[in-house]
């Protein structure tokens, strides 16, 4: 919460960003470790998520980048890091979590309290106040500049998405776990999708970062031309499923599977710091202090819910914002 950042300006001339003059017949350049670093994080895959989101979401702050936009870094002043840093970063506006065997926890909230007690309690409105909700459709294609001898071959991502809205903690549950589904490798739509497009990388997540939750099905190292093909396969696929549900020894296996890498995870020697940036993303993107928890717990009616039709209920549900492609 403090920062020598907030005092030393040197810190941002280094640590941000900097004009760099090597020689006076040298052009002038820009350096600095965050704008060197997002440079190089700055990826076609990552710009293309960012680019869905801007497209999904249109003004919501999910379309920014975290990280930093190597184009919109050198714009930033030292008094805009600290102004940002004194609107937010406060213990109101933050989750602390434990893990571990901790027989004094009494100690350890004494001296969470020795950090927080100088701070007096503030609200925050973490609103969307230039988010506006797309009405039907929306289709966008963005460029992605590469070094000129780079093989473009198979350099595509594409995102399909759809907007769901007004989703409760127990449909949230179940469209994670209807995604799992049909994004396991031995679901009809991955396997029509390979079929199709065997040189390319397919996955579905749900995602509820931004101002509504998305299901998005991607395709990666595929071609341009390949968008209406994927397209069209996956309404093709997905209306299979909706008619014939999921294949039932699939099921059994995937949920088998699923369920064994849940316990497996109990054993790893880094249980908590796996675990609690899941239940820190539930709390900052879905309000939900113990959404991870109760997703955890939503997985013995994985079987339940697919049997009773829950699953191909969440695929036929009519929605008049539900198709938007980015």
């Amino acid at each position: 919460f403090n920062p020598m950042l907030m005092e030393d300006k040197s810190i941002f001339d280094e640590e941000a960003w900097r004009y760099v003059l090597k020689d006076a017949e040298d052009d002038l350049t820009i350096a600095g470790t965050v704008y060197s670093e997002m440079l190089g994080a700055t990826t076609r895959t990552r710009k293309a998520g960012k680019n869905f989101s801007k497209t999904i979401f249109p003004g919501a702050y999910i379309g920014n980048d975290s990280g930093g936009n190597p184009v919109a870094i050198p714009e930033m002043t030292w008094d805009e890091i600290k102004e940002y840093h004194d609107k937010y970063y406060h213990p109101s506006n933050s989750l602390t979590l434990m893990y571990g065997k901790i027989e004094d926890w009494e100690g350890y909230l004494e001296m969470l309290d020795s950090y927080f007690k100088a701070y007096d309690k503030k609200e925050f409105d973490l609103t969307d106040p230039d988010y506006t909700p797309i009405t039907g459709p929306v289709t966008a294609e963005f460029d992605f500049g590469v070094e000129a001898t780079s093989d473009t071959t198979h350099a595509a991502t594409v995102y399909y998405g759809f907007v769901c809205q007004d989703v409760d903690q127990e449909t949230m549950n179940k469209i994670d776990l209807m995604t799992t589904l049909a994004g396991d490798g031995s679901s009809v739509l991955m396997e029509n999708l390979k079929t199709a497009l065997p040189y390319g990388n397919f996955s579905v997540y749900i995602d509820f970062g931004g101002p509504e939750l998305v299901v998005e099905f991607i395709a990666d190292s595929i071609e341009p031309e390949d968008a209406e093909t994927f397209k069209a396969i996956l309404d093709a696929s997905m209306k299979q499923i909706a008619e014939e549900g999921f294949d039932p020894d699939v099921v059994d296996s995937i949920i088998a599977n699923f369920k064994l890498s849940l316990l497996l995870s109990g054993e790893s020697s880094s249980v908590g710091t796996d675990v609690l940036p899941n239940i820190a993303y539930y709390w900052a993107g879905a309000d939900k202090l113990y959404g991870y928890m109760d997703f955890i717990d939503s997985v013995e009616n994985f079987q339940k819910w697919n049997d009773d039709g829950s699953f191909i209920s969440l695929i036929k549900q009519d929605n008049p914002r539900n198709q938007p492609s980015g």
